[in-house]
Parts: C-alpha cells; sequence; structure tokens
C-alpha cells in the first residue's frame, strides 16, 4: 500500500504544469527515399550526455540551455546524420538506408526501447524459420515444442516456466495472441501466423514494469511489429532434411506509387515430415496483407488481414523404460496425436498528429480462432482399455479496442511524456471441449461448455529525462467480467475482479556505458473462466509483484 500510495503521488507530480522556462528543440526523422517516419531514431546533442528517441510520427523534442545544438541523428540501417538544431524551429532530418555493420554499432545506456534497436539487427542477419525462433532473441528467453511444430512453444522466461504464454503476454501490431481460457491452457500463445519476413522490430520488457502491458505480462512481454512498408519484394524457395520445403513469396503492390501509401502481400508455405518414424506431415500456409496510407497531413491508417492454417502429426513423449526396452527414441507409442489450428486477423490503426508533441493511436482488432489438439500424456495409467487420450478444442471470436493518447513537453528541466491510454478486449467461446478420445475417435465428453469474457482498462505512464535521469510512474486498472456456461451440469458461473498496478522506474547513467537500473511493479494474469468455481476477489486476477534492482554495462 506503500509503494501504491507513492507511485499515484510520484504521477500526480509528473503530471502537474509548471517549471523553469526552457530552450526548446524540435525536429522529426523520416526516411530520405519515401518520406516513412523513423521510429526509435536515437538524437545526440554533442557534448552533452542527452540522448533522446522519436516517436512513432517521427518526431523528438528535447530542452537544452544554449540556442543551438549540435546534433548526430542515427537509426540501425541508416546512416547517420550530424545537423544544427535552433530552438524554437522544427528541423526535418532525412536517413538513408544503409547496409547494417556490426562494427559500426554503438550501444548507449540512456537509448530508449534499446532492445528494440538490437533487435532489428538480428532480425537483419538472423535467418529464421518461423516467428516463434524470434522470441528467442529477447534476453533470457528460451523455447521448446514437444508435441509436433503445429502447437505453441513452451516458453521460459528469466527463470520462470511461462507454460505457453501464461506469464509472457506476446502482442504482434498491437494484437494480443495469448488467449484467455484457452482449451489448451491459460495464455496460450501462437505466433505460427506471422511471416517472420515481415516482422521489421521485436521489442522486449522484463517483468510488470510497463503500464500499457496487462494480463499475462508477469515475467515479461513481447511486442512484435511487421513492415509498414517492404524492403524489397522477393521469392524465396527452401528445402532440407526430413522432407522439409518452404516457399516464400514478398510482393510490393505499391512499388511505383510510393507518395501515396504501401501495400504489400506475404504468403508463406511449409511441409515437413519430421525426424520421427511416424511421419509429422506438418503443413502451415500464411497469408498477410497490409496497407499503409497517410490521410492528409495529420492522420495516417493502417489496415492489415492475414490466415493462417496448421495441421501436423506429433509422436509424442515417451518412457525411458520403453526406449531402454527396444522402442526408438524417435519412435512412439501413441502416433495419433497431433491437431489442426486456424486463425483469421483483422487490424485498423488510425494515427492522428494533433502537433508535434502531441498524437495519438487508435486501434480495433478482431480475430477468429480455431483449435482442435489430440493428446495422451499418460497412455494407458487410467483406461486400460481406451486409453488416456484426450481431446481439446474450441473455436472463438476475439474483438479488442484500445487508444492512447501522447503528450511531450518540457518541464522541471527536462523531457516529460505522458501517455494515457484505454481500451476492451472480449472473448467470446461458443464452445470448449475436453473429450475423452482414442485413436483420434471421440469416446465421451470430460468437459464442455461457453465462455464469455471481457477485460476492460485504463492506465496512464508518466516519464521524465533530465540529463542522466530517467523516471517512470505508471499506474494500470483492469476490470475483468467473465461467464461459464456448463454444458453438461446446466450450471452457469460468473465471476468478476479489478486489479489495480503501479509502476515505478529509476535509471542513472553513471557514465556511456554503464547504467544504474530499479525497477518495481505489479502486474497480474487471470484464472481460467472454467475453474473459477469458489474464487472471488484476488483469486480471480491473481497478482505478481516484481522487483529490479541491478547494473546495465554496454
Amino acid at each position: 500500500m506503500h509503494f501504491l500510495k507513492s507511485t499515484f503521488l510520484l504521477l500526480l507530480c509528473l503530471a502537474g504544469t509548471g517549471g523553469a522556462a526552457q530552450r526548446v528543440f524540435r525536429g522529426r526523422v523520416v526516411d530520405g527515399n519515401d518520406g516513412q517516419p523513423l521510429e526509435l531514431a536515437t538524437v545526440m546533442v554533442s557534448g552533452s550526455p542527452l540522448r533522446v528517441s522519436s516517436d512513432a510520427t517521427g518526431h523528438f523534442e528535447f530542452a537544452y540551455a544554449p540556442e543551438l545544438a549540435q546534433v548526430t541523428v542515427s537509426f540501425v540501417g541508416y546512416g547517420p546524420v550530424q545537423a544544427t538544431l535552433q530552438a524554437g524551429s522544427a528541423a526535418l532530418i532525412r536517413l538513408l538506408p544503409q547496409e547494417v555493420r556490426l562494427q559500426e554499432l554503438t550501444l548507449a545506456t540512456s537509448a530508449v526501447a534499446p532492445f528494440r534497436q538490437l533487435a532489428r539487427v538480428d532480425l537483419a542477419v538472423r535467418p529464421v524459420v518461423n516467428t516463434q525462433e524470434l522470441l528467442r532473441t529477447a534476453p533470457g528467453l528460451f523455447i521448446a515444442q514437444h508435441a509436433g511444430g503445429g502447437k505453441a512453444e513452451q516458453i521460459f522466461l528469466r527463470g520462470f516456466d511461462c507454460d505457453h504464454g501464461t506469464d509472457v503476454a506476446v502482442n504482434v501490431d498491437g494484437m494480443p495472441v495469448n488467449m484467455v481460457s484457452h482449451a489448451h491452457g491459460q495464455g496460450y500463445a501462437d505466433a505460427h501466423f506471422v511471416i517472420p519476413e515481415t516482422v521489421s522490430t521485436l521489442d522486449f520488457a522484463a517483468g510488470p514494469y510497463n503500464a500499457a502491458q496487462g494480463n499475462f505480462a508477469t515475467a515479461g512481454s513481447v511486442d512484435l511489429s511487421t513492415y509498414n512498408r517492404l524492403p524489397k519484394s522477393r521469392m524465396q524457395l527452401e528445402a532440407g532434411r526430413f522432407g522439409t520445403a518452404r516457399a516464400l513469396l514478398l510482393a510490393d503492390l505499391m512499388l511505383a506509387r510510393r507518395s501515396a501509401g504501401s501495400a504489400y502481400v506475404a504468403g508463406e508455405y511449409f511441409y515437413a515430415d519430421g525426424p520421427t518414424q511416424a511421419s509429422q506431415d506438418f503443413r502451415r500456409l500464411n497469408l498477410f496483407v497490409k496497407y499503409h496510407a497517410p490521410l492528409g497531413l495529420r492522420d495516417e491508417l493502417t489496415a492489415s488481414a492475414s490466415t493462417f492454417g496448421s495441421s501436423w502429426n506429433a509422436s509424442g513423449q515417451i518412457p525411458q523404460r520403453a526406449v531402454d526396452a527396444g522402442l526408438s527414441r524417435f519412435g512412439a507409442i501413441d502416433p495419433s496425436e497431433g491437431g489442426r489450428t486456424a486463425r483469421q486477423n483483422l487490424n485498423l490503426l488510425w494515427l492522428h498528429k494533433a502537433g508535434g508533441d502531441r498524437y495519438s493511436e487508435h486501434r480495433v482488432y478482431y480475430t477468429r480462432y480455431h483449435f482442435n489438439l489430440y493428446s495422451n500424456f499418460t497412455f494407458f495409467l487410467n483406461d486400460p482399455v481406451h486409453g488416456d487420450g484426450i481431446n481439446q478444442r474450441e473455436y472463438r471470436d476475439l474483438l479488442g479496442l484500445h487508444s492512447r493518447f501522447t503528450r511531450k513537453r518540457a518541464w522541471g528541466g527536462g523531457a516529460l511524456r505522458s501517455t494515457w491510454g484505454g481500451g476492451l478486449r472480449y472473448d467470446a467461446v461458443p464452445e470448449t471441449r475436453l473429450i475423452h478420445q482414442q485413436q483420434r475417435t471421440l469416446l465421451e465428453d470430460l468437459q464442455r461448455g461457453a465462455i464469455r469474457e471481457a477485460d476492460l482498462f485504463a492506465y496512464s505512464t508518466q516519464q521524465w529525462r533530465s540529463g542522466r535521469w530517467l523516471l517512470e510512474g505508471g499506474l494500470r486498472y483492469d476490470a475483468l467480467f467473465s461467464r461459464y456456461g456448463n454444458a453438461l451440469t446446466d450450471d452457469v458461473v460468473r465471476r468478476q475482479g479489478g486489479q489495480l498496478q503501479p509502476k515505478l522506474s529509476v535509471q542513472y547513467e553513471w557514465s556511456n556505458s554503464l547504467q544504474l537500473v530499479a525497477k518495481g511493479g505489479k502486474g497480474f494474469h487471470s484464472n481460467d473462466a472454467r475453474v473459477f468455481g469458489g474464487f472471488t476477489g484476488r483469486q480471480v486476477l491473481p497478482a505478481a509483484w516484481g522487483a529490479d534492482l541491478g547494473l546495465q554495462w554496454k
């Protein structure tokens, strides 16, 4: 409670107005070829430890005592530019693309979102087969696949077993990947619907310290963003061992009319037999289209649509005693495991620039999702006749809204960035089932019902930077409402709960290579609506407190 009160007071202080008059420098960083804004370009002031980054619209702003400021502007994949800025006027800085060269990269402790900038290098030089492998670029994150290539991987993050996503929030273009009250596991995060070559940036945050992240962001969060404009069109064919084959197509649809916006289509087909004795027969098809265009001088529209389908067989786990008795380690006791899954997405983003220091983002998304998984974890332990095979299946509709308002201004001898956001996520699962099955023949329902679940949220973040100090306070509130109708007993379980989550982060740049960091905050992950039973209050949304104290040396 003391931490909560302290954070709330900090937010009130940071949100205040006043402070000494400052010379304010403003500018905008864009791609020199097409004029598209570059987010997170680094602006370094010569002779000063001051460093700032451009926002989603390419704008940057900082307070500085002299009337002129010599700056160096850089961005991964672009050549740096030196410029002289004058207080009170807005500068337009154009960067030209160039090849990424590792020996020319400089790591600065004061960089904003440093991992996202480093990830751009990884994406440029590291080959990947699927988007789940991109998660490995996050520090301290490991993945493991145990039931065929079509199932979401197990995620391990900073010592936490996050199962398939229970304690790590995964988002793609602002759209959540995690599924609440999923048939297989809470927070199930299957990102195979993303074509890896369309991903432009990957951002990672450790712990529950980001107010913009809500459900499941306890151990951390991963955000993937796709290109608004393709770097280039290409067609690619791949083949490998175990019957592996992959076809990729990336096509720029507006190459000759770049000033009017951008549009591209991407397609991927993947097939693999796998190394096991029973063919995995893994098939995955992805189609993705994205459109981005300015709407006048102050507005931008981004729209994307995708469809994904996958099917596979899995040999599953086998006991060591079976291998000792002669079963091949690539064999199977129940080769009928596997499944099918599909996902279709629509995603719309409207960006409005009220001025160089204010902008807003409004996103609406819709997902149609199918899941059908056959598993057998204990073979014949409980049913010696038919075996212990189970089938987990569901289909759902997911609708979400998210609005965010950002304002930047000089305050208290530094730069203050204020963000307010809020939104809604609604999941409708008309049917979710757990079925006893044998060799994919359904025997009887063990669990069957329908789920309705809504999450209303609001948050605020105040970030203040001055000299070597960076302070950030955040406050978030989530209210969850759920309903589970049990089709086997005709019972209906309704639950609701809320979580107030304070966040606080303090960073001090000791030198260009050493930074002191202290973070604390509260997060949560919701419980499955089917197992609420007698749960009330805090049990509906169990909280997770986190704290980080340490040094960052680069």
